[in-house]
């Protein structure tokens, strides 16, 4: 999520077990009931975050990401 001068601002609830040192979450070390949480919320469409990104800055992101990804697949 992006504030106002699209700097991103992630305000999703996170688990500090799941959470490697680098910040990275960890998928062997997410608790079970945070696995149902999150299946719960993909399932019926429930958004994790208390406000939406606004279309542009999700694209904007979106598409930095994008590149990054394209990066590391021809590394």
């Amino acid at each position: 999520m992006a504030d106002d001068e699209g700097k991103i601002v992630d305000d999703a609830p996170t688990s500090a077990s799941a959470v490697e040192a680098d910040g990275a979450p960890s998928a062997s070390r997410v608790p079970n009931r945070d696995r149902d949480v999150i299946r719960r919320m993909f399932e019926t469409g429930e958004y994790s975050y208390k406000r939406k990104l606004a279309r542009k800055p999700c694209e904007r992101q979106k598409a930095a990401l994008q590149v990054e990804l394209l990066k590391v697949q021809d590394g």
